[in-house]
């Protein structure tokens, strides 16, 4: 078999999905922020949380992050679902504080949630403290850590189906539309 090509990221993992044999590994168990790679923890624990169509009123500070926002308006109302599919596809900040809020009472409240969710999975060495991602102090994970979370996520159809959506429309509560394309620019 030939070399691995050479990986420029400190850490890397390649699994197989299927059984979860490491087929390449980097670094795999050292511990740094993994930035917006944790909304799948995040959605992982809004799915867990019930009720997917259960509407979310956007708060004022749900828009307190920068700099990916969709921009959402204090007092609209949108289901989980089509926020969860937002986070998904988009990766937008201030959806993912609406959802912590939503589903664990505060921010604080939800991390709490996403680090049962992330030990109850094997995860062994991440901590988070925010739904979203931004750098904060004390909040880490893994490649392999994140790599049983992306296995978990790949076993939900719902959360499979919305990040294989290249784009779709997002209709705000005003009737206005928006084109939200996947980050994912491999799709």
């Amino acid at each position: 078999p030939s070399a691995p090509p050479p990986v420029a990221a400190e850490s890397a993992i390649v699994i197989d999905v299927v059984s979860g044999r490491v087929l390449y590994a980097k670094n795999a168990d050292s511990p740094r922020a993994v930035a917006s790679t944790q909304k799948i923890v995040t959605a992982l624990c809004v799915l867990d949380a019930g009720n997917i169509d259960k509407p979310v009123v956007i708060e004022p500070s749900d828009g307190a992050c920068e700099p990916t926002n969709l921009y959402l308006k204090p007092g609209e109302v949108y289901p989980r679902r089509e926020l969860t599919k937002v986070l998904m596809v988009k990766s937008a900040n201030d959806v993912a504080r609406a959802l912590a809020r939503d589903v664990g009472g505060s921010q604080e409240g939800f991390s709490n949630l996403m680090n049962r969710k992330a030990a109850s999975l094997g995860m062994r060495n991440s901590n988070f403290i925010n739904p979203n991602g931004l750098p904060q102090a004390g909040q880490y994970s893994t490649a392999r850590d994140m790599a049983i979370a992306a296995r978990a996520a790949y076993r939900s159809p719902l959360i499979r189906s919305f990040t294989a959506t290249k784009g779709f429309n997002f209709r705000f509560n005003d009737g206005r539309t928006r084109f939200i394309e996947n980050t994912n620019k491999l799709l």
